[in-house]
């Protein structure tokens, strides 16, 4: 392993820089994460850091930091990212990501608005309310935008953009043919982003949604998960949208881990309607396959979907089940 030298006048800007990205690195409400102790972190700060030296500080922070009883740094956990580390250091130039493609109009439901919800009977002698439109089934973790800084100097869109492209999939109902990287040049280009905090240009502002859903009234509705439970409140505004109102409008709904017990968001889902007392959703957050599905259930990533899963058939290996704790949607 490399042993660069760290000056100490360096290590408080190393800190500094550490700090900006463990706040990008979780949901608003969430607590944050401790300053260069995580390898994730360390890992973007590394590759949006342009300056040479620099880099070379974070590289030695990622040799030597060690994370909870394991006695393995970072870079012995994580070779892969320690190797491509040491191969851009060693570069004289690092490259940029590319741009990604920009989105091409005309493909699902472009420039048509979807309809109201359409209310079914299930199986189990429940309800299905649900618009009958197809929603594109974005991840932030893959795809050309994937391992793209959301912004310069921000953390890719693999580790801090799941409020952007859960709202991303929410735009097809109004109309719009963006991916994650169109839609996040489209509020750069109106200024569409919340302010007054460190890392806020990965949240869309709701004066912004309101424009693009046509002159809508952005409603934003806050609390926590009830100790493994949805949000009361919460989960029934989704089944008023949608089963009783009959409103096709998708929301997007901050979701609680069940990994850790503050009961508070850690992450965004888009909303597509409302089953058998669950929301219907699709998660930017993780890949559609058995292993994260309780049924079983499978989508493919990045392509036309008709339906989601429901949120109670999440569980990821690490952050296991999600709870609902708030919402966000124009009407």
């Amino acid at each position: 392993m490399s042993r660069a030298y760290r000056p100490a006048a360096g290590a408080l800007a190393l800190s500094a820089i550490l700090g900006v990205f463990a706040s990008q690195s979780r949901a608003e409400s969430a607590p944050p994460l401790r300053p260069g102790r995580d390898c994730g972190v360390i890992g973007s700060a590394f590759f949006a850091m342009p300056d040479a030296s620099v880099r070379a500080m974070i590289l030695y922070e990622f040799e030597t930091t060690r994370l909870g009883s394991s006695q393995q740094s970072c870079a012995q956990g994580n070779p892969k990212t320690y190797a491509n580390m040491k191969a851009a250091l060693a570069s004289p130039t690092t490259p940029k990501p590319a741009p990604s493609a920009p989105a091409k109009p005309g493909s699902i439901n472009a420039g048509a608005r979807g309809g109201g919800a359409v209310v079914t009977s299930t199986p189990s002698g429940g309800q299905r309310c649900a618009p009958e439109l197809e929603y594109t089934n974005y991840k932030q973790a893959q795809g050309a935008w994937a391992d793209e800084p959301v912004h310069p100097g921000y953390m890719t869109f693999s580790r801090t953009a799941c409020h952007l492209v859960a709202w991303t999939t929410a735009m097809r109902y109004y109309g719009y043919d963006y991916d994650p990287a169109s839609f996040r040049d489209e509020l750069d280009r109106t200024g569409g982003w919340q302010s007054g905090y460190s890392g806020s240009k990965v949240h869309p502002k709701g004066s912004a949604l309101e424009t693009l859903a046509k002159g809508k009234k952005f409603v934003k509705l806050r609390g926590r998960a009830d100790q493994g439970k949805h949000n009361a409140a919460a989960l029934a505004a989704v089944r008023q949208h949608f089963c009783v109102d009959r409103k096709g409008e998708p929301m997007v709904g901050n979701v609680d881990y069940e990994s850790d017990d503050d009961d508070r968001g850690n992450h965004f889902v888009t909303i597509i309607g409302y089953q058998d007392g669950e929301p219907i959703v699709l998660d930017p957050g993780s890949a559609d396959t058995a292993e994260s599905r309780v049924s079983g259930a499978k989508l493919p990533s990045n392509a036309a979907v008709k339906s989601g899963v429901l949120l109670g058939d999440v569980r990821r290996p690490k952050q296991g089940h999600y709870y609902l704790t708030g919402l966000e949607y124009v009407e």
